[in-house]
């Protein structure tokens, strides 16, 4: 087996607050062999420009994938998508923003300023100057907890373990369950569906969207809305802190262009839907003997 590479990717401090909370970095098209040489499973540093000037933290990436809507700041401004190529991935460690400029690790050659590989030498003098621990296996791995009050720790969620999530939940429901589901007329690829019987039309469709594409994820509920008459819509976000504060951020579009299946979308955080299923884990077995129908 491929052992995972390293690789230092550099920005400012403006875009990396914004990747951090989307736990999505983008490439330009000039970048394209850079990207399509990061592999599923490989170890990102992050590194701050001036006036940090140092590594911050480090994660692995979960998927590759291109967007070309605007997403950051300066694409915004510009109206034009500058990093097309992303890649999205879980933070294993990162220092507190506050002391990103004191504690970030600095002892790494960043001329010239671009992303590249690193050796193995210097992960290993990364991992342990940012941790002050042993290097082993499970730092370079595993997301660190640090539990906030009311919040259960947990890893972070990849969109596709969510998705398998959502269809054991469906399934020990009763009900037929898929991934990656296209309309009828191929228009949209819901990412989980739930319909009574395989012949029916779907009655609850799940849209997982944690890069931040809102929009894209709505026109999809929308349209399964219009086509399959979906009443129940779900849209599970990256917001781990506070669903209602997502809530509000949707208020806007709901009322807008997405009026009309205003009051059929329910929003929910990737952490509310792993907790629910944790707690019911347990008693999986019993839910499906208590949810079937057939006589």
């Amino acid at each position: 087996m491929d052992l995972a590479s390293s690789w230092l990717i550099l920005g400012n401090r403006r875009n990396w607050e914004l990747a951090l909370r989307l736990n999505v970095w983008g490439f330009t098209s000039k970048q394209i062999a850079l990207w399509r040489d990061i592999r599923e499973g490989d170890i990102i540093f992050f590194y701050v420009a001036k006036p940090v000037k140092g590594v911050v933290g480090y994660g692995k990436v979960e998927a590759k994938f291109e967007n070309y809507e605007p997403l950051w700041n300066d694409e915004k401004a510009a109206n034009r998508v500058i990093w097309p190529l992303k890649v999205r991935f879980t933070v294993i460690h990162l220092l507190p923003n506050e002391r990103w400029e004191t504690e970030a690790f600095k002892e790494i050659r960043t001329y010239p300023p671009t992303h590249r590989r690193l050796t193995e030498e210097e992960r290993l003098l990364i991992v342990k100057g940012l941790t002050g621990k042993p290097i082993n296996q499970s730092i370079m791995s595993q997301p660190e907890q640090a539990a906030s009050p009311g919040v259960t720790s947990t890893q972070h969620r990849s969109h596709s373990e969510l998705q398998d999530i959502l269809i054991q939940l469906g399934e020990a429901l009763g009900f037929i369950a898929k991934k990656e589901e296209n309309t009828p007329d191929k228009l949209y690829r819901c990412d989980v569906t739930w319909r009574e019987f395989e012949k029916h039309n779907t009655i609850k469709v799940f849209e997982i969207e944690l890069s931040g594409n809102v929009d894209h994820a709505l026109a999809s509920l929308s349209h399964a809305f219009d086509i399959w008459g979906a009443r129940h819509l779900f849209l599970i976000l990256q917001d781990e802190a506070d669903s209602q504060r997502a809530s509000r951020l949707l208020t806007g579009k709901l009322s807008g262009a997405f009026a009309r299946i205003g009051k059929h979308v329910r929003v929910h955080t990737w952490l509310e839907i792993d907790n629910l299923h944790k707690d019911l884990n347990k008693h999986m077995n019993l839910m499906t003997e208590l949810a079937k129908r057939e006589l």
